[in-house]
């Protein structure tokens, strides 16, 4: 899977909220908005 460039902006992730708040057909599912990065811990 190809990593992306970069992150976000918080911009972006206000928007993906509002849209899944918007959304009738989610159901409690889990969305990863990571990018499927794992960061290690400190």
């Amino acid at each position: 899977m190809p990593v992306p460039k970069r992150l976000g902006f918080a911009s972006e992730y206000a928007s993906l909220a509002s849209e899944l708040i918007r959304n009738s057909y989610m159901n409690g599912e889990s969305v990863r908005i990571d990018s499927g990065m794992r960061m290690q811990p400190k």
